[in-house]
């Protein structure tokens, strides 16, 4: 297996910790998101990561998780139990749609030396502060976010 992306993506990272949980060799290849054809050919949208297996490639973090599940039962990383396997599944779309996406607005002026109003910052932290209190009511610490075993 090839894991095509860059550490400095939380996705490549989500994929990575998987891969290591799961103990299935693979090969990680720098490759930052790219419009470039031979890029678009195996992620479509230009995203990382993607994952190679075989012939066989797979982008999007979710749908590559999937897959490892699928591929290597063992360990799981989604609970069978219909009710914690949801939780899990909840937390994770949570934090992609809704913490993620909103720190990733300012991710230009954090990695990139682009610029970043005191306005826009202010606004981002207030909106980050009410969805991270709305994701504290999901979540459960027990010992980990979604339960008891680590899961996605």
């Amino acid at each position: 297996m090839k894991l095509f992306g860059i550490p400095l993506s939380n996705y490549y990272n989500i994929v990575k910790l998987a891969l290591l949980e799961k103990q299935i060799d693979f090969d990680e290849v720098h490759a930052p998101p790219s419009q470039e054809k031979e890029f678009i050919i195996h992620s479509p949208m230009g995203k990382i990561p993607y994952l190679q297996h075989g012939d066989l490639f797979i982008c999007e973090s979710q749908a590559i998780l999937f897959y490892l599940e699928l591929f290597k039962p063992s360990p799981r990383l989604y609970p069978l139990d219909p009710e914690r396997g949801a939780k899990a599944q909840q937390v994770h779309q949570f934090i992609d749609l809704y913490i993620d996406a909103e720190a990733r607005t300012l991710l230009p002026a954090a990695f990139f030396g682009a610029q970043a109003s005191d306005e826009q910052i202010e606004q981002v932290s207030n909106r980050l502060k009410q969805r991270v209190q709305a994701l504290s009511q999901i979540t459960e610490f027990a010992p980990f976010i979604a339960g008891k075993q680590l899961s996605h």
